[in-house]
C-alpha cells in the first residue's frame, strides 16, 4: 500500500468516525491534516451534508475544544495578514486574525515553542515591533518583541532551527546580540546553531556566508561531519541543498571574481559541475528572473558580439550585452550605471526600447545619458 492510499484510507476513516461522533475536536483536527489547503470534504452530520475546508475543519476543532493548541496554530498559518475568521468561543462570536490565533495557541499551552516562533515570524515579516501577551505567572499582560518571542521559543525547544535563523536576521549594529538565558549570541553564532539543529537549512548556510567578507577565515566546523566552511563553501553548500537559490549563485560569482579564480566546483541536483563567473550569473537569473544585478554583472563580463541563451520560466531566451542592460533598467529604472553602459554601446543614430514605470519609450544615446545624469544616487 503506497503512502497516498494510506492517506486516503485515513481520511475516509476519520469522516466515517465523525459521522458517528461529531463532538470530538481531535477528529476534526486530524482530518484537517489529511486534506490539502484547497481541498473540500462533505460529511453527513445529524442528517445534513456539510462541506468542510481545511480552515473550517480547524474552526470546528477549536469550537469543540478551546484548548486545542495545534488547531489555533495551524489555522493561523493558513491565514493571510489581512484575513480574519469567525469562531464561536464558549458561546461568544469572535473575529480573529492570525496574530490573535497564535496568541490563543500560546495561552492554551505556554510551552508550545512553535507558536512563539510563528508569532514572531509573522510580526517580523509585517514590521510589527511589539505585541501584548497574557503574562504566564501574573495577572495582566507583558510586552514582547519578535526577539523576545524567539527567545521564549528556544527556552521551550532549544532545537528550533528557524527561531535561531530568524533571530539572527533581526540583529544589527544597534542590537548586535541575542540574549537567551545567560548567553549573548551574535548573528553568526545563531546561524551556526540553526545549522546544527537542521543541517538541511539552506537559508542558514546562505545567511551565515553574509556575516563575513573574509574568504580565508574558517567560519565554523560542522559538528556532524567535521567539515570546515569558508564563505564560498557555505555558498556552495546552499546551492547543494537548494539548486534554485539565486542569491547564492550571484554571491558565488562575486566571490569567484574577488578570489581571482576562473571557475567553481559545484554539486547541483546531485551532479558535479564546473561553473565560471558567467555561468554562475546565468544560473542566478534562471533561478530568479528578477535578480536585477545578475543581469547587470553578466552584461559587464559579456563581449558585445556574444549571444547567450538563458532558460527563463522554461523557455529559451537569447540575450546579448545590450539586452542584459535593457533588462536591468526595466527591472530597476533608477540604476544609473546601466544607462551609462548601455549608452556607451550605442551609435549616435541608434535607439533602444525601454519600459519605465509601466510606459514604453524609444530612447537614443543622448536621452539615455540625460536620464543617467538626472539620477542622483543608486
Amino acid at each position: 500500500m503506497n503512502s497516498s492510499n494510506v492517506i486516503s484510507f485515513e481520511k475516509h476513516r476519520l469522516i466515517s468516525t465523525i459521522k458517528k461522533d461529531c463532538n470530538d475536536s481531535a477528529l476534526f483536527y486530524n482530518l484537517s491534516l489529511e486534506i490539502g489547503d484547497n481541498d473540500r470534504v462533505v460529511i453527513a452530520i445529524n442528517g445534513h451534508d456539510i462541506e468542510f475546508t481545511k480552515i473550517t475543519l480547524l474552526i470546528r476543532a477549536i469550537e469543540l475544544n478551546t484548548q486545542n493548541t495545534f488547531a489555533y496554530h495551524n489555522l493561523a498559518n493558513l491565514l493571510g495578514d489581512d484575513e480574519v475568521v469567525e469562531i464561536n468561543l464558549l458561546g461568544k462570536q469572535e473575529q480573529l486574525n492570525a496574530l490573535s490565533l497564535y496568541q490563543l495557541a500560546i495561552k492554551s499551552d505556554y510551552r508550545y515553542a512553535n507558536a512563539y516562533c510563528s508569532l514572531a515570524a509573522r510580526m517580523q515579516n509585517r514590521g510589527i515591533e511589539s505585541i501584548e501577551l497574557h503574562a504566564l505567572d501574573q495577572e495582566g499582560a507583558e510586552t514582547h518583541t519578535p526577539l523576545s518571542l524567539y527567545a521564549r521559543a528556544l527556552e521551550n525547544d532549544p532545537k528550533l532551527t528557524w527561531a535561531y535563523h530568524n533571530a539572527a536576521l533581526l540583529l544589527n549594529e544597534e542590537s548586535p546580540n541575542f540574549v537567551i538565558g545567560d548567553e549573548r549570541l551574535d548573528a553568526a553564532e545563531l546561524l551556526k546553531r540553526a545549522i546544527y539543529c537542521d543541517p538541511t537549512n539552506s537559508h542558514a548556510y546562505y545567511n551565515l556566508s553574509t556575516t563575513t567578507s573574509c574568504e580565508e577565515s574558517i567560519l565554523f566546523t560542522d559538528k556532524q561531519n567535521g567539515t570546515a566552511y569558508t564563505r564560498s563553501a557555505l555558498l556552495k553548500k546552499t546551492i547543494e541543498l537548494d539548486p534554485n537559490y539565486s542569491n547564492a549563485y550571484y554571491n558565488l560569482a562575486l566571490s569567484l571574481y574577488k578570489r581571482g579564480k576562473k571557475h567553481e566546483d559545484l554539486t547541483v541536483n546531485g551532479q558535479s559541475y564546473q561553473m565560471d563567473e558567467s555561468q554562475l550569473y546565468i544560473r542566478a537569473i534562471e533561478s530568479n528572473p528578477n535578480n536585477t544585478l545578475a543581469y547587470f554583472n553578466l552584461a559587464a563580463i559579456t563581449p558585445s558580439e556574444k549571444m547567450l541563451t538563458l532558460t527563463i520560466e522554461s523557455k529559451p531566451v537569447n540575450m546579448n550585452k545590450k539586452s542584459l542592460l535593457n533588462t536591468t533598467i526595466n527591472h530597476l529604472p533608477n540604476y544609473k550605471p546601466a544607462y551609462i553602459q548601455l549608452a556607451q554601446l550605442m551609435s549616435d543614430d541608434e535607439t533602444t526600447k525601454l519600459s519605465l514605470n509601466s510606459n514604453t519609450y524609444q530612447l537614443n544615446k543622448e536621452e539615455l545619458l540625460i536620464i543617467a545624469n538626472s539620477i542622483e544616487k543608486f
